[in-house]
C-alpha cells in the first residue's frame, strides 16, 4: 500500500513539470489596403485653376465636388467617364466634340486677254444643278491642291496647265448642312489646249460684271470680288466695286 501511494504522488510530480500545450493564438486578418491609381487632370494654360487630383475608385469619384455657383471650379463626372471642369461658362472636355466633315475643293479662275473670266455651269445629277461655278474639284486624299487642280482641268476642260502657272488669288470656307468646304481658289491666264466642256458641262467666258448676274452656289459668291480684281490686273478693265 505504501508502493502505491509513493507512485501516485511521483505520477503527480512529473505531471506537475509538464508544460501545458500551447494553444495556437489566432491572429486577425487585417484587410488588404485597395491601392488606386491616380491622375491629374491639367487645366489649361492661362485658366485660373488649381490642378485637380482624381482617383480612380468609384467612392473617390462619389466623394468629390468641388465648390458649386460661387465662382469656384466645379466637377462633374458623367456616367460616360467624360471630365468637364466649368467655371463662368468655360468648359473644358477631355473628349473632343463631333464635327462636321471637312470636304476640300479646289477651283481656278481661268482669265483671258480680254477680262473674262471662265465659268461652268453644274449639270442636272449634281447639287446645285443649273448654277454657274468656278471651275474645279475635290481634293484627293494624299493629293497636293495643285495637282489636284491640274488633274481636274484635265478632265473636264481638255486643257493641261504647269503648276508654275498657278497662283493662288483666296479662299472660300463655308458651311453646309452635311459638311464644312474648304475651297482654295488660283488665279490662271497660261494653259495648252482647246477649253471645252468634257464631262457634258456648259461653259462660257464671262465678263465679272455678268457673273454678278448668275446664280452661284454660297460658297463662290465671296470669291468674286477677288476675281474681279485679277482680272482687271490681266487685262486692265475697269473694276465695277467699291475700292
Amino acid at each position: 500500500m505504501l508502493y502505491n501511494v509513493a507512485t501516485q504522488q511521483l505520477r503527480g510530480l512529473v505531471l506537475a513539470c509538464k508544460p501545458e500545450q500551447e494553444r495556437p493564438v489566432a491572429v486577425p486578418k487585417l484587410p488588404r489596403r485597395r491601392k488606386t491609381k491616380s491622375k491629374v487632370l491639367s487645366i489649361p494654360k492661362g485658366a485660373k485653376y488649381n490642378r485637380v487630383r482624381l482617383g480612380t475608385s468609384k467612392s473617390d469619384r462619389a466623394k468629390q465636388s468641388l465648390g458649386s455657383g460661387n465662382g469656384k471650379p466645379s466637377l462633374n463626372m458623367a456616367k460616360s467617364g467624360l471630365l468637364m471642369i466649368r467655371k463662368e461658362g468655360l468648359v473644358a472636355e477631355s473628349k473632343p466634340t463631333a464635327g462636321a466633315r471637312l470636304l476640300v475643293v479646289v477651283a481656278v479662275a481661268l482669265l483671258n486677254d480680254r477680262g473674262e473670266v471662265l465659268m461652268a455651269r453644274r449639270t442636272k445629277r449634281q447639287t446645285f444643278a443649273g448654277m454657274w461655278e468656278f471651275p474645279g474639284g475635290k481634293v484627293e486624299s494624299k493629293e497636293r491642291p495643285e495637282s489636284a487642280l491640274i488633274r481636274e482641268l484635265q478632265e473636264e476642260l481638255g486643257i493641261e496647265v504647269d503648276e508654275a502657272d498657278l497662283r493662288p488669288l483666296t479662299f472660300a470656307s463655308h458651311p453646309y448642312d452635311n459638311f464644312h468646304l474648304l475651297m482654295p481658289l488660283y488665279e490662271c491666264t497660261k494653259w495648252r489646249g482647246e477649253v471645252s466642256g468634257k464631262e457634258g458641262q456648259d461653259v462660257e467666258w464671262c465678263s465679272v460684271a455678268e457673273i454678278r448676274r448668275r446664280d452661284l452656289p454660297p460658297a463662290d459668291l465671296p470669291l468674286v470680288d477677288a476675281v474681279e480684281r485679277a482680272a482687271h490686273l490681266h487685262a486692265q478693265t475697269p473694276l465695277s466695286i467699291a475700292t
